[in-house]
Parts: C-alpha cells; sequence; structure tokens
C-alpha cells in the first residue's frame, strides 16, 4: 500500500468534523468559508441551478474527491480527465439522490452527472462519490474494466464464483457487490483511490464479509487498469 496523507486530508477532516459538530447550517457555511486548497478551476465539475445549491464545504468535498481520483489516476499513467472529464456533480436536496430510496448517489451515463443526497457528506458516506467515479471509468472503458477485473480474480489460486453474476470470493466487501459485478469494480476504484492511494481507513459495511481482502482488490484493479487502458 502507499499512502498519500497531506494538506488536503487534513483540511477535508477537520471541515468535516466541524460541518457535523456546527449547531446550524449557517454557523457551518460561516466556519467553512475558507479558500479552497485546490489550484484548479472545478466550476465545470458543477450543475448550479436553482434546485441544485452547494454549500462550501460540500464543494469542498467533492472538489477534494475529483481531484484525488485525478492524481492517482496521474500517477499510474492514466489520463484523469480523459476517463473522468464531462461528467459533471448533481446536488440533490433530500436523503435520497432524486428521492429514490436507499441510493445516496446515482450516476446518469447518458446525461454525463452523478446526483449526490444530503446522506453523501455524511464522513461514513464520503467513499461512496469515489465509488460514483469508479462506475465512470468503467463506463468509459464500454465496461471491459469490469470484465477484465472479474476475469482476474478468477485466475487467482483457490477462488471461484458461484454463480456468473457473482463476485469472487475475497474480492467483494459489501453484499450488493457480491451479486452485482459492476458495484464490486466501482467499489475496487473507491478502496484503491479513498483507502490506499489516501490513507483513509476502509469503511464499515453492512454485513461486511469476513475474507474481503482490500489489499487484493486494490492490487487486481490497478492490474485491470493497466491492461484495459
Amino acid at each position: 500500500m502507499f499512502y498519500k496523507i497531506g494538506f488536503v486530508l487534513s483540511i477535508v477532516t477537520i471541515l468535516v468534523s466541524a460541518l457535523f459538530h456546527s449547531s446550524t447550517p449557517q454557523a457551518a457555511d460561516t466556519a467553512l468559508s475558507t479558500q479552497s486548497p485546490h489550484p484548479k478551476d472545478f466550476s465545470k465539475w458543477f450543475i448550479e441551478n436553482e434546485t441544485s445549491v452547494w454549500s462550501p464545504v460540500e464543494r469542498l468535498i467533492v472538489e477534494t474527491a475529483i481531484s484525488n481520483a485525478l492524481d492517482a489516476l496521474s500517477d499510474a499513467g492514466l489520463d484523469g480527465e480523459a476517463l473522468l472529464g464531462g461528467f459533471r456533480f448533481e446536488r440533490f436536496a433530500g436523503e435520497y439522490a432524486n428521492d429514490k430510496k436507499g441510493k445516496i448517489a446515482l450516476t446518469y451515463f447518458e446525461a454525463q452527472k452523478i446526483v449526490l443526497s444530503d446522506s453523501i457528506f455524511l464522513p461514513e458516506n464520503v467513499f461512496y462519490i469515489y465509488h460514483e467515479l469508479g462506475h465512470v471509468i468503467d463506463y468509459r472503458s464500454g465496461n471491459e474494466l469490469n470484465t477484465k477485473f472479474h476475469e482476474l480474480t478468477l485466475q487467482i489460486d483457490g477462488v471461484t464464483a458461484r454463480h456468473d453474476w457473482t463476485t469472487a470470493q475475497g474480492f467483494f466487501l459489501r453484499g450488493q457487490a457480491h451479486v452485482h459485478k459492476p458495484e464490486a469494480t466501482a467499489d475496487a476504484f473507491a478502496l484503491w483511490v479513498y483507502v490506499d492511494y489516501m490513507g483513509n481507513p476502509v469503511p464499515e459495511f453492512p454485513h461486511m464479509p469476513e475474507n474481503g481482502d482490500p489489499d487484493a482488490i486494490v492490487r487486481v484493479y490497478q492490474e485491470a487498469l493497466a491492461l484495459v487502458f
């Protein structure tokens, strides 16, 4: 594993903590109205209108996710702008994205947008912003990345999948990723950037399997990336 814990991560940790311990949203935004530490102009990544309204901390959290993803892809020798560019984030004011129960973030491939709900900004859910970016990269590969990732998992000794539609044992961390392969592939990207690259702990998921191997997931995902792109 390699870690890239620096100023940006510290700022985000402080800001997220401040947001969720502030007594009012207004007070939180006042405390968090600091200048973004990112040198790039991220305005092209955001949909802003009367229904898609962002607080300073929400913008900073998303900017940080984009910046981390682009940096990780660049360090891996890939063009992150080509893989992620064109997609934009839309803010939805509600517990679930577009009021779809249980969905705190949704990616619309044809419209090239990622919809984020209120819930995505809870500290335990920020992982899923990276997860949605993982879906975008798979989409840009024509889903070849998903196919290659799962082919590689089956080449490892002792690893088998019970059905064509299930993820091999050890290569998923969530129940949904076990029975839906693209979810496992998107999780693998998030594990790489959010956990391996930035040094955050692996989130705790409901019904998390005991034999999930984050290191192996990241290693195989990086191999799949190199083969596909």
